[in-house]
């Protein structure tokens, strides 16, 4: 069985994989993409870049699993926005669906002339346009995973709005009704929800699976 590594072992690891790209496999230099690596140098979230090489790491050097974990789960138990808080309804996708960025819409279902909606139309219109939508759990999932590629480009395009997945509606102690959306805090993806009595504008949007027929 093999022993777990130390942190100089670990620096040591890195810094012959470094020697060997610079030195004996010097070629192998040209294989690597030029445009992804400027990517990585200029980005500002180096934190989240060194979460990947540690992810791919953790993974045996390999990205199997990485594949693997862009499958979404519809079917787990549904995670309430707050204590006290209870799963309505549930309808839209369930079973295991492959994450596909370019298959996911996120837009409102404002009319021209329109500036806000309640929460209730929101999702009125969206059952009468048989939107395929996604439970909670997606918000759950892309939060979990939105620092991995793929994911990462297809939250980056909506920062600045709300992302709501209305297949889960829940419901308080007195009756009043919401639905949990992901956002930006603190350049972080989080989790939190909306009451469907207020009104949802224009940077308020709801995922659902594209028409693929």
């Amino acid at each position: 069985m093999a022993t777990k590594a130390n942190k100089e072992q670990v620096a040591t690891f890195l810094g012959a994989l470094v020697t060997l790209l610079l030195g004996k496999h010097s070629e192998k230099i040209s294989k690597i993409d030029g445009e992804k690596i400027q990517q990585a140098i200029d980005t500002d979230d180096k934190a989240g870049l060194l979460d990947r090489i540690i992810k791919f790491i953790n993974n045996g050097c390999n990205f199997v699993l990485v594949i693997a974990q862009h499958v979404i789960n519809f079917d787990t138990e549904a995670k309430v926005p707050f204590e006290g808080a209870k799963l309505d309804t549930r309808t839209g996708l369930t079973g295991n669906v492959s994450f596909e960025p370019k298959k996911w819409i996120a837009k409102n279902e404002l009319k021209d002339g329109e500036t806000s909606i309640t929460g209730h139309e929101f999702l009125k219109r969206l059952q009468a346009g048989k939107k395929v939508l996604p439970n909670s759990n997606m918000i759950d999932w892309l939060i979990e995973h939105q620092d991995e590629p793929g994911v990462k480009e297809f939250l980056d395009q909506y920062r600045g709005k709300v992302l709501y997945a209305f297949g889960d509606i829940f419901r308080n102690s007195g009756g009043d009704l919401c639905v949990r959306c992901a956002l930006v805090s603190d350049e972080r993806w989080v989790s939190r929800c909306s009451w469907l009595d207020d009104g949802f504008l224009e940077h308020d949007l709801a995922l659902f699976l594209a028409n693929t027929k």
